[in-house]
């Protein structure tokens, strides 16, 4: 089977979008602060250092092939900087330089309505890939359309997360990951 792609947001993910660090899901000591300038803007980013530390791994021992699906798109670089992640490839996403336009067609032709969509059913369909698929919006933007996940999942094995985006991934959520790709892989896996 082929390698995974892992579409990974930044805000609400690895960014937990709070002002102080949640102590209840991973130690105080483990969380670290800092800016990252984006659109000739800076952002203050709050990020859980386990959590950098299992995307880096996945991607360097190529459990996963991860890939920036956010807003920031190529600013995610300031992102890598910042918290010391390997640079990753940005998904292509022609609908988010569009999001309007896009919007439109969307409603006449019946396509995704959510802009991050189409890349994640390329991944699926075109590449024909596993996919996992983490964002903070996943469970509001597709809520009322189960069957885009669904249609996900008929493709290719496929695993969403919709972390809260205060707290952004979770030690359980790296668990269900770490899970997934070890049954994907169809074995043990550290």
């Amino acid at each position: 089977m082929s390698i995974p792609v892992w579409l990974l947001d930044v805000d609400g993910v690895v960014n937990a979008t709070s002002k102080k660090p949640d102590g209840s899901i991973w130690p105080k000591d483990q969380w670290s602060t800092g800016t990252a300038n984006g659109e000739d803007r800076e952002w203050p980013i709050l990020w859980a250092q386990p959590v950098v530390e299992f995307i880096r791994m996945v991607h360097e021992s190529g459990r996963a092939e991860v890939r920036w699906h956010t807003t920031w798109q190529h600013h995610a670089a300031a992102i890598e900087d910042l918290v010391g992640l390997p640079k990753l490839a940005v998904a292509e996403a022609p609908e988010f330089d569009n999001q309007a336009q896009y919007a439109a067609r969307a409603i006449l032709n019946q396509l995704p309505r959510w802009w991050k969509l189409p890349a994640a059913l390329r991944v699926v369909e075109v590449e024909q890939r596993p996919l996992i698929w983490t964002d903070d919006d996943i469970s509001s933007e597709l809520h009322d359309r189960r069957y885009d996940l669904d249609n996900l999942r008929r493709n290719a094995p496929t695993l969403a997360i919709s972390p809260n985006r205060f707290i952004g991934l979770t030690p359980k959520h790296l668990r269900q990951i770490a899970s997934w790709l070890t049954d994907l892989e169809g074995g043990d896996h550290p």
